[in-house]
């Protein structure tokens, strides 16, 4: 006689069921449920802090561990940590916020954002929320969650961008070879980019470059996070997208975008391509590759949800880069 499944359980506003056939813990009961998402919070602070101490070091960028000890025979570094960790997690926050709210919107459960520290590169790999996976969403709501995230994280990310780009430096090509010698970044470009140095630089004489400052270096990070989550696959942003716009069709979408990827490394010769498979495969086990189909009889989209999906669309195309990893590194 099998055994009966736990009890639901409780976290945050939200409620859980194990899941012992996948071998998953159900999320610990609400009496804990604030401590951990302020500890995980406070942790991320301290290593984007560090993390932004390196990248703003002159003349050019350092590991976080040296970053570390630099902060700490001089403390006056913080204020360029700052300016990269308060940017960046506004950013993360505005994105996770902006699924939560409108998933309380629609009357769906859902917990506080989880932010995920890091102890190398930007000092985090982002921020989530996590939703009951058994409560099955209608076609508009999953759409319109999905893409609230994006959409919210959009908007103080560009505008820490323009905000970063007015305190921004140029450098001639011959001194742009010495920085990324010396361990620099020369990020890659995009729409916003290009637009918001327009707006903020003006025109560049030629051969000159913008080295960007710790805050515009926050936005570039938001806005390249943006366009990764509208990738449509699996529990990705884009995933839960595309899941509501052609439903039972998830699949199809997962293998067209690792094809799609290996086709662009192989074309290009970038193996910066193949290291965003990697992130999707890492993902994929993490969080699995399949998506739940809408609930039965949902109503098919309407025109809010279709400006919606047009909105993403755009934010997407502003955001992508041509090569998604940065010379000299993350």
């Amino acid at each position: 006689m099998p055994e009966p499944l736990p009890a639901p359980q409780r976290w945050g506003n939200a409620p859980w069921k194990a899941a012992p056939t996948q071998g998953r813990r159900a999320p610990p009961a609400r009496g804990r449920a604030g401590l951990v998402h302020f500890i995980l919070f406070a942790l991320t602070v301290v290593s984007t802090t560090v993390a932004g101490v390196g990248m703003a070091h002159r003349p050019a960028p350092m590991r976080m561990a040296v970053a570390w000890q630099a902060l700490q025979f001089e403390p006056q570094r913080l204020w360029d940590g700052i300016m990269f960790s308060a940017p960046l997690l506004v950013t993360l926050f505005a994105h996770e916020m902006g699924h939560y709210l409108v998933a309380r919107r629609w009357h769906v459960k859902a917990s506080w954002p989880f932010f995920v520290p890091m102890p190398a590169g930007l000092g985090t790999m982002g921020a989530l929320i996590a939703m009951d996976p058994e409560d099955e969403k209608d076609r508009r709501a999953m759409l319109e969650i999905g893409a609230a995230g994006p959409l919210a994280g959009f908007v103080p990310a560009f505008g820490f961008l323009l905000v970063g780009l007015h305190f921004s430096g140029i450098k001639t090509q011959e001194e742009m070879v010495t920085f990324i010698r010396l361990g620099g970044f020369d990020m890659p470009d995009s729409v916003a980019l290009s637009l918001g140095t327009w707006l903020m630089k003006g025109s560049l004489a030629p051969g000159t470059q913008v080295v960007l400052h710790p805050m515009a270096l926050a936005g570039w990070y938001g806005l390249y996070l943006t366009w990764f989550n509208l990738l449509p696959f699996g529990q990705l942003d884009g995933g839960h997208i595309a899941a509501a716009t052609f439903p039972g069709r998830s699949r199809l979408f997962n293998v067209t975008v690792v094809g799609g990827l290996l086709l662009v490394a192989l074309l290009t010769w970038r193996a910066s391509w193949l290291g965003i498979l990697v992130g999707l495969a890492v993902l994929g086990v993490l969080a699995g590759v399949s998506h739940p189909k809408p609930k039965e009889g949902s109503a098919p989209l309407g025109f809010r949800q279709q400006v919606v999906l047009w909105a993403c669309l755009l934010v997407f195309l502003l955001c992508f880069v041509a090569d998604p990893l940065p010379k000299g590194g993350l």
